[in-house]
């Protein structure tokens, strides 16, 4: 799990939300889920001239590739915040 998911699962609340007990096993489970999210979200939305060159960088993980995504999805802020938005309530509903 990325830092920046874990860092997403602490601002939202919802590693708190876990058991102490079962944290260590679940947590990664519940970002990469959170991951493939938002991947999922941000691939949907690149433009098709893009893709296959996105498709590369993330097969690749490369460097930077927060950034380039960044750079070639329009509203990429906006679709992961919805993306997260979305998961979160899902989860609180679990939780």
């Amino acid at each position: 799990m990325l830092e920046q998911t874990k860092n997403i699962l602490q601002n939202l609340g919802i590693t708190n939300k876990i058991a102490p007990e079962t944290r260590e096993k679940l947590l990664p489970k519940i970002g990469e889920l959170l991951e493939k999210r938002m991947l999922i979200a941000l691939t949907l939305a690149i433009p098709e001239d893009k893709k296959q060159e996105a498709q590369d960088k993330i097969s690749k993980n490369e460097p930077g590739l927060v950034e380039y995504l960044q750079s070639i999805v329009p509203d990429c802020d906006e679709i992961l915040k919805r993306t997260i938005d979305k998961f979160k309530a899902e989860i609180d509903q679990m939780l």
